[in-house]
């Protein structure tokens, strides 16, 4: 019994095969068409074949990468599962072969937009069961999917302590562990309010920002009508400190730390944002290397 990869490809709004969901037999027949991302119909010459009911697990994936970051195939066997895909325009190239759908929309981090394309691939293969997201930008997304449909895995509850930077500093500082003042900033009133406490100059930024996006310093009471220009999204206000900043790589296993680096950057994502070269390299100085870890 033989598998056909990849057997539709379909854009937001465009209307998807009616039968991927099944596994091939034996004997193929010829169709006249497929369906194409601009939903037109191809030229004649691919193939169908007669329906048998598929139960392999269905892993549904969320995924925006454009170069090989993260290397599916290697993480899922896409031939016991049926392995589909809710994507952007700029992730088509660098999806595996062997996906058994993909379906397009603008943004991976738009929940609405995402819900309605695991609805479609639900629709296509039956209910996933397994939600997969390895970028940062798409782990609220898998998160409160995972919560609409009841499947395992990271709850946004659980999520919380990984994304929201908010609670990411209430839970290092439960742990006993220094970190520059902070508190929720929702608006104008409330930065003023922690800068009149902790001084100025401040940082406030995105809780669930990254890689410095919405990052801003302000260094006086004039300089707060700048919060009136950005988007609407809940804030964190920090005293600044402009110590050199580091970053610990490692693995947890849920009851014990295994392999761990420890680096210093060099700039910061703040300045990446302005032009500057970004960058890291692994501390060397055993003492501060131990202190870290």
């Amino acid at each position: 019994m033989t598998h056909n990869p990849m057997p539709y490809r379909t854009a937001p709004q465009r209307t998807a095969p009616s039968d991927p969901a099944t596994v091939p037999t034996e004997d193929p027949v010829e169709d006249t068409a497929r369906t194409s991302r601009t939903g037109q119909r191809r030229t004649p010459g691919a193939t169908t074949h007669h329906a048998a009911v598929d139960t392999r697990p269905h892993i549904l994936v969320v995924h925006r990468w454009r170069d090989e970051h993260a290397l599916y195939e290697n993480y899922i066997d896409h031939t016991t599962h049926r392995v589909t895909y809710v994507t952007t325009e700029l992730g088509w190239s660098s999806l595996p072969p062997a996906a058994a759908g993909v379906v397009e929309v603008t943004a991976t981090d738009d929940f609405d937009q995402v819900g309605a394309a695991a609805a479609t691939l639900t629709a296509l293969f039956g209910a996933p069961d397994r939600v997969v997201a390895l970028n940062e930008g798409d782990l609220d997304t898998a998160a409160a999917l995972r919560a609409r449909l009841g499947l395992p895995g990271q709850s946004p509850q659980d999520l919380a302590r990984f994304r929201d930077k908010l609670v990411m500093c209430e839970t290092v500082g439960a742990a006993g562990v220094r970190t520059p003042a902070f508190a929720d900033a929702p608006d104008a009133a409330a930065v003023r309010a922690f800068a009149d406490t902790h001084g100025w100059p401040v940082i406030v930024k995105p809780r669930r920002g990254t890689a410095g996006r919405g990052v801003l310093r302000i260094d006086s009471p004039a300089g707060l009508s700048a919060l009136d220009e950005l988007p609407g999204e809940e804030r964190l206000v920090q005293e600044f400190c402009a110590d050199r900043i580091y970053h610990i790589d490692g693995l947890w296993s849920g009851s014990h730390l295994g392999p761990w680096r420890a680096s210093r950057y060099v700039n910061s994502c703040a300045d990446f944002t302005t032009g500057a070269v970004l960058g890291s390299a692994e501390e060397d100085d055993p003492q501060l290397a131990g202190r870290t870890g």
